[in-house]
């Protein structure tokens, strides 16, 4: 049997990682990346594979609906399965052409059950964490059970990604995940529709044990060498006992300098200690708006200024750097808040902020507040303008255009806060083009600047990049065909 997995961005996949690991030896198996290939889709129905593995993100929803038509047209045999996070909020999505079946969920047990049950039968069967479509009739199995046991699970198969790119494989900088889930229900978040998912199964937060983890990255380092690490966890760390035990080993074993994320509520002096100990040289929490306000009532996320205050303080006394992320664009915002976002990370004393757009992910609350809020258009997946959370909002209401400008220079303004009123009268330009190459610039520095690595490197990550910003470049200016959006005279004053 072969498997192909077809994704878009250059970036190994974790899920798709850990789905091959899953996989029988004899079950072969290659990734097809669209950003990375001429032509995606025909190189995979060029691998003659029996199952084409989509994991889906909905910023890729309507890009993997195409590929998966394509591979189809050429490779009419092939099971088209649809997996990951917009699979798992949206199963109803094997309803749409080409796709055969989807998975909901973690797939690492009910996915190679699928394929025997395929291979024995050479039908998709709705097996326990699968949707099937038979003879235009949509067949949903029973309900996907999670994985406990992290380390019952075979170590991610890297070498699908690195054998294929040697680019992925001579990064210095590697990607790990030490936990799977999240203990908050933050209105935006995926993790919404997985803690649902899994309610009453078990716990949804789970960790690998520090051996383990440490025996993963002794194994990287050893087999394709890295410099620096970063953790991709949503929270690295709540449990100090854990983490005691992480520091010990992992000054031992790999000495390497690391990046990771906390929650400011569980942060104490303890935690910094130890992840300063330990080799952290970088920390990232989630500001998200400086509106504690809509913070709590918008977002749900219920960590107050003062909280994230102290976590900072923290970091800073342990000559730690501190990352934070915000999300420009929340529904009705205004300018003069998009300005306070960037002046509040100032008071924090943030070397780095990390800007996005806030887009809307579906089954998650946001989406539904702004559905209903008539400021966001129910076929938005399908929108040109749904691109990517570093590009344009999908919201329509008055100043949302200026705000996506803000969002593009807040790093910069961050790096020189006396410019401050010069940047409220630059966001008055409307110049996609001029906005996107700041925003470039100076993520590519601030992405240099906040891991341990080259200029080399991190040019090479943004180039491997370079498909999507050129199709942003080229494309429209971020409207849907018949839906202006509204912007108010003198935005940015």
């Amino acid at each position: 049997m072969r498997i192909a997995f077809l994704q878009k961005y250059p970036f190994p996949y974790f899920g798709v990682m850990a789905l091959s690991a899953s996989l029988p030896p004899e079950v072969e198996r290659e990734v097809f990346i669209g950003d990375l290939e001429r032509d995606a889709a025909a190189s995979a129905a060029a691998f003659r594979p029996d199952v084409l593995a989509l994991p889906v993100m909905s910023l890729e929803y309507a890009w993997m609906l195409e590929q998966a038509r394509r591979v189809k047209a050429l490779h009419p045999s092939v099971t088209v399965v649809a997996g990951y996070i917009h699979a798992t909020a949206c199963p109803e999505m094997v309803a749409e052409e080409g796709i055969d079946a989807v998975c909901v969920g973690e797939g690492d047990r009910s996915f190679p059950r699928f394929l025997a049950a395929l291979r024995a039968g050479g039908k998709p069967e709705p097996l326990p964490g699968f949707w099937v479509k038979r003879r235009g009739e949509i067949v949903r199995g029973g309900e996907p059970e999670p994985i406990l046991d992290l380390d019952s699970l075979p170590e991610e198969d890297r070498d699908l990604y690195y054998r294929k790119y040697p680019s992925l494989r001579d990064e210095r900088l590697k990607h790990f995940m030490a936990s799977r889930g999240c203990p908050f229900d933050c209105a935006f978040c995926c993790h919404q529709v997985y803690s649902r998912l899994y309610r009453g199964k078990g716990r949804y937060v789970r960790r690998k044990s520090p051996e383990r983890v440490i025996a993963e990255i002794a194994g990287v380092k050893k087999r394709y060498g890295l410099s620096s690490l970063c953790f991709l966890d949503d929270v690295f760390i709540m449990d100090v006992g854990w983490l005691k035990r992480f520091t010990d080993l992992y000054r031992r074993e790999i000495g390497l300098p690391y990046f990771c994320a906390i929650t400011p509520p569980n942060f104490t002096p303890e935690i910094a200690r130890l992840l300063k100990e330990s080799g952290c040289h970088t920390v990232n929490f989630g500001v998200e708006t400086a509106s504690e306000r809509k913070r709590f009532e918008v977002l749900n996320k219920r960590v107050t200024n003062e909280e994230m205050l102290a976590a900072a303080r923290l970091i800073k006394e342990q000559g730690m750097k501190l990352q934070t992320t915000v999300m420009f664009g929340l529904p009705f915002e205004t300018v003069d808040e998009a300005f306070e976002n960037i002046r509040f990370n100032l008071r924090l004393g943030a070397d780095f902020l990390a800007s996005n757009v806030l887009l809307p992910f579906p089954k998650t609350a946001i989406e539904e507040s702004a559905r209903k809020a008539g400021i966001l258009d129910p076929d938005y997946l399908r929108s040109p303008a749904y691109r990517g959370i570093h590009l344009n909002s999908v919201f329509r209401f008055p100043g949302i255009e200026t705000i996506e400008r803000v969002q593009k220079i807040s790093h910069l303004a961050m790096r020189f806060p006396a410019l401050l009123p010069l940047f409220r009268r630059l966001v008055r330009v409307r110049s996609k083009r001029l906005f996107f190459l700041i925003y470039v610039l100076s993520s590519l520095w601030r992405y240099k600047s906040e891991k341990p690595i080259s200029w080399a490197e991190a040019a090479k990550v943004f180039w491997r990049a370079r498909k999507n910003y050129l199709r942003y470049l080229s494309g429209s200016p971020g409207r849907e065909k018949g839906i202006p959006r509204a912007e108010e005279p003198g935005q940015g004053r």
